[in-house]
């Protein structure tokens, strides 16, 4: 992918002669961790570091360093736990309406599994949001503390969603986490009613500020969709590097978290250098490859 050019800021000449030795110490390295799918949306795991191309602000910068990760990543997993996960609302004659949240844990243990099994480091969390983000289970890279907090998973039988405060919540709390490499990962059943009243923006910046990707999941089982959800999930995922996936059948919800979970462990640790001056705005990056999707924030690293 050919990057537009843009003009960097340039300093009066007198001050550039004085400052050029600070200018060239405050050059930084800077890290990104991105996925690469192809049209399968299986990830991609043999591009070359030539194949790759980076830009900030619309101007392309060298890219130092593209390998596989090495490093150990924080997740959050984010249960529904609102009425319409035990099958409240739905009539009768949905059968499998009572099994939802039997497929939700069922789905998070498989993805547990995945996730430990590809490193041991890596460290996972369990937050509910039916009524209230609740956390289950804080970060930890034990397998039985995880499962443990799944199977504490029960619907609230007149609870609603808090999806978004859950997402805000956890965006927060990845931010404090030593590891760098994070994400976050959810499920949530549709049709339902969101009480979150914290504005979109300030739920993007949250997350920009984590650089965690948002990968969401929502299970429909009814013709309506909650309409703020509807439209802030779509773009929380698009601009931090993650997806939106709407699925009909709920035995699709363990291959959908183990699909995930491959994404996760496929990515590559994009390491970039970035001249001084203030923070861009704008991340952006291509690949020279066609039928390649890039999953990467949007918002460049502090």
């Amino acid at each position: 992918m050919k990057l537009k050019a843009i003009s960097l800021w340039v300093l009066p000449a007198a001050l550039a002669v004085l400052a050029a030795p600070a200018v060239a110490a405050r050059q930084a390295s800077k890290t990104v961790y991105v996925s690469f799918v192809d049209a399968d949306g299986k990830p991609l795991t043999d591009l070359k570091p030539e194949e790759i191309h980076l830009a900030e602000n619309g101007k392309e910068l060298p890219i130092t360093s593209a390998k596989r990760i090495t490093t150990p990543i924080s997740v959050m997993m984010l249960a529904d736990t609102t009425k319409v996960a035990g099958g409240g609302g739905f009539s009768a004659s949905s059968s499998s309406a009572g099994e939802l949240i039997r497929d939700i844990r069922s789905a998070f243990s498989a993805f547990t599994t995945d996730m430990l099994a590809a490193d041991p480091a890596n460290e996972l969390g369990l937050m509910e949001f039916g009524q209230a983000s609740i956390t289950i289970t804080d970060f930890t890279s034990s397998q039985q503390e995880i499962e443990k907090g799944i199977t504490h998973l029960v619907p609230k039988p007149n609870a609603d969603s808090v999806l978004l405060e859950a997402i805000q919540e956890s965006s927060k709390d990845l931010e404090k986490r030593k590891n760098t490499r994070r994400a976050i990962v959810s499920i949530n059943v549709e049709p339902g009613t969101e009480l979150s009243k914290e504005p979109p923006n300030n739920i993007m910046k949250e997350l920009g500020k984590a650089q965690a990707p948002l990968f969401s999941v929502s299970l429909q089982k009814g013709d309506n969709r909650n309409t703020q959800r509807g439209v802030v999930l779509p773009q929380l995922t698009k601009q931090t590097g993650g997806r939106h996936e709407t699925i009909v059948g709920q035995s699709a919800l363990v291959q959908l978290l183990k699909n995930i979970a491959a994404t996760l462990n496929a990515q590559y640790e994009v390491t970039y250098t970035r001249p001084a001056g203030p923070t861009p705005q704008v991340l952006a990056m291509g690949v020279a490859r066609n039928g390649v999707t890039i999953l990467v924030t949007h918002f460049p690293p502090q």
